[in-house]
């Protein structure tokens, strides 16, 4: 079931966004198990990827509260698009937990790890 936070993206978690903006890769240890993943980007589009994938946004339950994490926005252009400034108030709505959504952390996938 797509998480709530992903319907700015009509409940994908695989989109193509209408702007660029950097993007920072992780080194280990990566979020994936930690979070639930829900937005990610492919990595064979970005140059030197060692990885699959690239975890861009995700939610977590720490104690008692939550996190939203984004790594986008570090130029305009994302607080210029409708369904990016949805997903970030879903997102801020989850955080202060007006918003359900099931923040389970997710396995890394099979083709994450490099094996």
């Amino acid at each position: 079931m797509p998480s709530p936070l992903a319907r700015a993206f009509e409940a994908k978690t695989s989109v193509d966004l209408p702007f660029g903006d950097e993007i920072y890769g992780f080194k280990d240890p990566s979020p994936r198990g930690k979070c639930r993943v829900l937005l990610s980007a492919d990595a064979a589009r970005a140059p030197g990827s060692k990885t699959s994938d690239l975890p861009l946004a995700w939610i977590q339950s720490v104690g008692k509260g939550r996190v939203f994490y984004l790594a986008l926005g570090h130029s305009f252009e994302p607080y210029a698009n409708r369904q990016m400034l949805q997903f970030i108030a879903d997102g801020v709505q989850f955080a202060l937990g007006d918003l359900a959504a099931d923040a389970t952390p997710q396995p890394t996938p099979k083709n994450e790890s490099g094996k």
